[in-house]
């Protein structure tokens, strides 16, 4: 029984052909935040990151809503935080209720 392996006895992550995210096994979608959508998918996928160019088996990407170039989880956080500080932060979603919190105050 194997419990660890060496990292060069590891076999290497696959080259990603050109792949859009139709060629990819997506579970789920989420909103569009700042220009990109956000993708769970059903198995690990080889993909290259179009920001750091890194191959990586992923079930995290994110795609550019205009262009359709795949980014890494990595990349995305990145660029949502990004796009968040220069629009002025993430806001509240319309409707949202703030709500208090018990035991965070000075209330002794």
């Amino acid at each position: 029984m194997v419990i660890s392996q060496l990292p060069s006895q590891r076999s290497p992550i696959p080259e990603p052909e050109v792949v859009g995210i139709d060629d990819l096994p997506v579970l789920f979608s989420y909103p569009p935040l700042h220009g990109w959508t956000l993708h769970s998918l059903l198995s690990p996928a080889a993909v290259r990151c179009a920001t750091c160019d890194q191959s990586s088996l992923s079930v995290l990407v994110a795609t550019h809503t205009a262009s359709g170039e795949i980014l890494c989880a990595a990349c995305y956080g990145v660029s949502a935080v990004a796009a968040a500080a220069v629009q002025g932060g993430w806001g509240r979603p319309p409707g949202a209720v703030t709500v208090p919190q018990l035991g965070h105050g000075d209330d002794d």
